[in-house]
């Protein structure tokens, strides 16, 4: 009888852990599982990575030991109840749907619990907030009173003046404006979509704005093309250098921080968003009748004959629909009386006009 011996030597090299067949896989905990998982996933961003790291974070203790085929829907319910007294819908949704379900699904057991998983209803979605001329104005004098808030002062001032987003400043490169006059930014990177690719011209405070960021960047060693125009920081309390080849991470805590001070003023301004700044102009330049909206679509990096544009336009247009809808009873009030007013309320402010705001840009370098 011949004996046939393996040409391999006598220790098996494993296959990668994330090529695993699925039959095997659903034997693993989850605290394995969900690595090789993660292992797995080859074309998702560092900071998307990052956030994936946070959600197996809480979910590991509550299911960390519990083998992928034990995991149950009672499991998952009981996980939504704990966790939504710390956090909200959208985070819980995303570390069940995305990374728990993401693992179950390798193992091909998602399907089976999908039929019976609910996530949890997500807060309604809130319309922006189209400032006032004079609350501007305060956020503007607040601003620029404080410097360690000029960098999303002047940021506030490019997004309020080019409508631009908050990524897309952010991934602005010193070869995508004008370095000589700066009368003209190129959106190229943090697109959300492809619409979003656009040049866009500066007016003379957007070019101040510029001329500032610009000035910074180069001080922190900002010299290339590809350099960023926002320079990602060194650590507090490091002696390392600010690295110009990465962008800043956020400047949306100075912006918290700002905020908050607003608010003491206007309270409504308490959860105003960095991106009401371009919900704001696209507000303004729907309301002066002169600007086509092929305009307004290409500044605002909007489809041709989108819907988005119209939501901006839709409070003002309410507004002024109300007062015209008057115009045929102003003649008629001795017909249908009004009830007299009490002693103690105020009567309607004078001068408020339909449409009152601000048309044009507001000058600001000289605040």
């Amino acid at each position: 009888m011949t004996v046939f011996h393996s040409t391999q030597p006598s220790f098996a090299v494993p296959r990668p852990e994330h090529k695993r067949p699925a039959a095997s896989f659903g034997a693993f905990l989850f605290s394995e599982a969900v690595e090789y998982w993660l292992n797995g996933r080859h074309s998702i961003s560092v900071a998307t990575r990052r956030d994936y790291r946070n959600c197996i974070k809480n979910l590991v203790p509550a299911f960390g030991l519990l083998p992928l085929v034990d995991i149950r829907i009672e499991d998952i319910e009981r996980y939504q109840q704990t966790r939504r007294t710390a956090v909200g819908a959208v985070r819980i949704n995303r570390e069940i749907g995305v990374v728990l379900g993401g693992t179950l699904e390798r193992a091909g057991l998602w399907e089976e619990i999908k039929r019976f998983y609910e996530p949890l209803p997500l807060p309604k979605t809130k319309r922006g907030i189209a400032l006032e001329p004079e609350e501007e104005r305060h956020i503007w004098q607040i601003a620029a009173a404080n410097p360690h808030w000029k960098v999303v002062y002047w940021c506030s001032l490019l997004a309020r003046n080019t409508c631009m987003g908050t990524n897309e400043i952010r991934q602005l490169k010193m070869g995508a404006i004008d370095q000589k006059d700066f009368l003209w930014v190129r959106v190229q990177e943090g697109l959300k979509n492809a619409y979003r690719e656009r040049t866009l011209r500066c007016n003379p405070d957007a070019a101040w704005a510029l001329r500032n960021l610009a000035e910074r960047a180069a001080q922190h060693g900002a010299s290339l093309p590809d350099h960023y125009l926002l320079p990602h920081r060194s650590a507090l309390g490091t002696r390392c250098q600010p690295d110009p080849t990465r962008p800043q991470a956020t400047f949306l805590w100075s912006w918290r921080k700002l905020r908050k001070e607003v608010a003491k003023k206007f309270p409504r301004l308490a959860t105003l968003r960095f991106y009401d700044n371009r919900h704001t102009a696209c507000t303004r330049l729907l309301e002066n009748p002169e600007i086509p909206y092929n305009a307004i679509e290409h500044m605002m990096g909007h489809e041709i004959n989108s819907r988005t544009k119209r939501i901006y336009d839709e409070d003002n247009n309410y507004e002024k629909a109300t007062y015209l809808l008057r115009e045929g009873t102003q003649s008629v009030p001795e017909l249908f009386p009004r009830r007299p007013r009490s002693s103690g309320t105020r009567g309607p402010r004078s001068g408020r006009t339909p449409g009152a705001r601000a048309r044009n840009v507001i000058s600001l370098q000289h605040l």
